[in-house]
């Protein structure tokens, strides 16, 4: 490679340099002073060499907005590259895995973005020694990636006074990020296994927008106790330490708020009613949490209510009914959960999931006043042969497009009644139904356009051509039976 591109530069008869303004480079050891003659005006360089073990200092540098240099296994130093690149704006470092650090001075005043991945023997990103190098810098954007034996972000704890975004993903031994700076609008860390806390002062920057939290022994997010009061999302998960995530109210700017698999977290912060920004709140496998904070959820912003797989939850938030809001509410597998509240289902609910409940009548009887709902996924109900359940008045809402069915262990058959000026509806889904035997005594819904059904071995012998239900299922467009498209061609 190296002797084709010389030869590329020798046939340029004298002209100062070539007008290229990008290049990539592969598979050679070792730039030349022809390099940098012939390229002086390359702004956008490439280089994946395996073998090159240093770039020299070289005119061209100087000229350079972007920088991807990746599995050079063999590099061993940047500081050349990083001290006399004047217009670097972009740098990528990728499988360098002889590098022990990135940078031993200062950055370039120009760069804004940096990204560093799987460089498996990098130390530290930036050895400042005994001056404040990093602070100084306008590094705006700072991203890292399995860099499995990196223990600090800097040497002096220090990061770029600009810094507005930085995510570390899947660096095992880092143990410190150091002092967050106050321009940070967004922090993202996922599966930094020695990782305890956020910031070496223990504090969040105020500016920040965005935090996300994944798979690291954090055992607090603020050692104050208090979040940023600019904070929108929050987004916590596999955090197996965390107890808490704030000792007072949540910021009122918070606009979604999820929290996963957080194994001893007991309470949800108090004063989630005085949250008028909030639209989302997704909360799933917190078995030690047991009831919501006193009060209600948002009235006027809130869209989306998602919990599940919380085994001691035992009361859902008082005054359900007055999310007038709420479109989506998803209530799965909360065992412990007795009752509903006595008022109902926010009335302007349009999408509604509820699984492994043991108030399935109460839910069933209070289905009908829901006249926006068009989703309904339900299951897990041990005890009942039909659905909806006969002798009991339970309707489903007419305006129904979408009703899955699932995990009645014990349902035999669905109920003509319950079905009763469903005309809406287009998509019908039944699964893991074992002793479901027979469907509807007349045609399914005329405006039915897809069917699905698994699981159901008693009900999916009939459903072949010239079974007992072909004629229900005939003129159905799309069905599939056991993952199997039933009918010859599929619908356009």
């Amino acid at each position: 490679m190296t002797q084709r591109l010389k030869e590329l530069c020798d046939r340029t008869n004298g002209v100062d340099s070539l007008s290229l303004t990008s290049i990539s480079l592969s598979h050679f050891s070792e730039f030349g002073d022809w390099f940098g003659q012939a390229f002086q005006e390359v702004e956008e360089l490439n280089i994946k060499c395996p073998t090159l073990v240093s770039i020299p200092e070289a005119p061209f540098l100087s000229c350079l907005s972007a920088l991807e240099i990746k599995d050079c296994s063999a590099l061993k130093s940047l500081w050349q590259v990083i001290e006399h690149s004047a217009c670097l704006d972009r740098l990528v470092i990728e499988g360098c895995d002889t590098l022990k650090s990135v940078a031993e001075g200062q950055l370039p005043s120009s760069l804004k973005r940096l990204q560093i991945s799987s460089c498996a023997n990098l130390l530290c990103l930036f050895d400042d020694g005994q001056a404040n190098h990093i602070n100084a810098s306008l590094l705006e954007y700072l991203y890292v990636s399995e860099c499995t034996a990196l223990k600090c972000l800097s040497s002096r704890g220090q990061l770029s006074e600009a810094l507005q975004q930085l995510e570390v993903q899947n660096c095992s031994e880092l143990t410190t990020i150091g002092q967050l700076p106050e321009t940070l609008k967004r922090l993202d860390i996922k599966t930094c296994h020695k990782l305890h806390s956020l910031s070496s002062s223990g504090q969040l920057p105020a500016s920040l927008e965005y935090l996300s939290i994944d798979d690291s022994p954090i055992t607090t997010l603020s050692s104050t106790g208090h979040l940023p009061a600019s904070l929108q999302h929050l987004n916590i998960e596999f955090c197996s330490k965390l107890t808490s995530l704030s000792s007072g109210q949540l910021p009122a700017t918070l606009k979604y708020l999820k929290i996963n698999s957080c194994g001893i977290l007991s309470s949800i912060a108090d004063g989630l009613q005085n949250l008028s920004n909030l639209q989302q709140i997704n909360i799933s496998n917190c078995p030690s949490l047991e009831s919501f904070p006193q009060g209600s959820l948002p009235r006027t912003s809130l869209t989306v209510f998602s919990i599940s797989s919380c085994v001691k939850l035992n009361a859902l938030p008082s005054s359900m009914h007055t999310l007038n809001s709420l479109q989506e509410l998803h209530i799965l597998n909360l065992t412990s959960l007795s009752s509903f509240p006595q008022q109902g289902f926010p009335i302007n609910l349009t999408s509604l999931s509820i699984t492994s409940l043991r108030i399935y009548a109460q839910v069933m009887q209070r289905l009908h006043k829901l006249t926006s709902l068009r989703n309904l996924h339900i299951g897990g109900c041990e005890n009942a042969v039909s659905f909806p359940q006969e002798g009991m008045e339970m309707m489903l809402p007419t305006s129904l497009t979408r009703l899955t069915i699932t995990n009645f262990r014990k349902l035999r058959r669905l109920s003509l009644e319950g079905f009763r000026n469903l005309d809406s509806l287009e998509c019908l889904s039944i699964s893991w139904c074992p002793k479901l035997t027979s469907f509807l005594e007349k045609d399914l819904p005329s405006s039915l356009l897809e069917l699905y059904i698994s699981n159901c071995s008693k009900l999916t012998v009939h459903c072949g051509h010239g079974g007992r239900y072909w004629s229900n299922i005939s003129n159905i467009p799309y069905v599939k039976i056991d993952g199997k498209y039933i009918h010859e061609t599929r619908p356009v």
